[in-house]
């Protein structure tokens, strides 16, 4: 895949790139009592050229390595959001519906001894979680921007702050378009004195799905295998690479998954941040209390995934208050589509990350 450079500021339109360090107000939607330490950092990642229908997880993707937070002289800086902006190349605004996935995801720690293969951000992985050693903040769906509650960050240590930011486009739309669009990607920190000053605590993060071999035995493949779906029809003959996707005859259905004893499931904890992942058709997700038989929490999917009908963003879940985990207790995800077409869905996911304390 052909790399694709950022870019300096350098017109009305390209909001090209690399603003950071300096303290700004928050230009989130959300206020915070620590807003006042927070610095922010924008990447963007474009033309993103868009001349056709591009289904979940088939658009053009672009992604740069960058450094998050150069300059700074602490021990670490605390990731609290994370917000993206879609642009046309005349600078006019451009729905979330684009979007089918934006990451920015921290390199693993700058050890040369550690084997290219195995660098990243995952450090454990199941049958249907995927337990991260770093801070990475991921958007999808429609919701445009994730804001952790207050008093609540992800520290990344200082020798940690390489970074590759991720975007993949998306577009349901039917007709003929030439268009070329461009994702800003906004990160707001603060530095260590700052959460010492604010009295931040510090957030982990568990990534679960729904897997294959829970859906469709037959297809699956072992979890080894990339979470990463690469071609997002290859389900119609029969090979799914991929742990993390399935298919979805026509009609309305509900799957589940047990979550494997790992992280916050493990060890118990408190949940202060959900959120979603869905492809088209889905519903809903649900994580629930098997051993007590109740809903902790439900989040609604938001189905229009075509251009300026975006009624609202997915459902997703903050509070610092938080949803107590019993290592006890078992849990299960539910994730729902709605398949109201004639044919079956290949490239079903259903991932619900979550961001706990211990």
């Amino acid at each position: 895949m052909a790399r694709h450079p950022l870019f300096i500021l350098a017109s009305s339109f390209a909001l090209f790139l690399l603003i950071g360090g300096a303290q700004t107000a928050s230009s989130f939607a959300v206020q915070q009592p620590e807003d006042s330490a927070m610095k922010e950092a924008s990447f963007t990642l474009g033309p993103f050229h868009l001349d056709r229908q591009y289904p979940s997880m088939t658009g053009p993707d672009k992604r740069e390595k960058v450094t998050l937070g150069a300059g700074e002289t602490g021990s670490k800086i605390w990731v609290k959001a994370m917000r993206l902006d879609i642009r046309n190349a005349q600078g006019g605004s451009e729905p979330v519906d684009y979007l089918c996935h934006a990451w920015l995801a921290m390199d693993r720690p700058g050890d040369q001894s550690v084997p290219e293969k195995t660098k990243g951000t995952v450090t454990t992985r199941g049958r249907n979680y995927y337990l991260e050693d770093s801070m990475n903040f991921t958007l999808s769906g429609s919701h445009r921007e994730i804001r952790l509650p207050p008093g609540y960050a992800i520290p990344v240590e200082r020798r940690d702050l390489n970074a590759t930011v991720i975007a993949m486009a998306l577009n349901n739309e039917d007709g003929a378009m030439e268009k070329d669009l461009y994702y800003t990607m906004t990160v707001q920190y603060m530095d260590d004195a700052a959460a010492r000053q604010y009295g931040i605590k510090p957030l982990k993060i568990l990534s679960t799905f729904i897997p294959t071999i829970d859906v469709a035995p037959e297809l699956a493949v072992l979890p080894g295998d990339s979470i990463c779906f690469s071609d997002a029809h290859s389900a119609m003959t029969g090979r799914i690479a991929n742990t993390a996707v399935f298919p979805v005859p026509p009609g309305r259905h509900e799957f589940r998954t047990v979550l494997e004893k790992t992280g916050i499931f493990e060890k118990g904890g408190t949940i202060h941040y959900m959120g979603t992942h869905m492809h088209a058709f889905g519903e809903s997700m649900a994580l629930f209390d098997k051993t007590e038989n109740r809903t902790l929490w439900a989040g609604q999917v938001n189905q229009r995934r075509t251009a300026n009908a975006t009624p609202a963003p997915d459902g997703w879940y903050a509070s610092a208050e938080g949803i107590a985990i019993d290592p006890a207790h078992d849990y299960e995800l539910v994730g729902v589509y709605n398949n109201t077409t004639g044919k079956t869905i290949p490239d079903a996911m259903a991932m619900l990350r979550v961001y706990y304390s211990e």
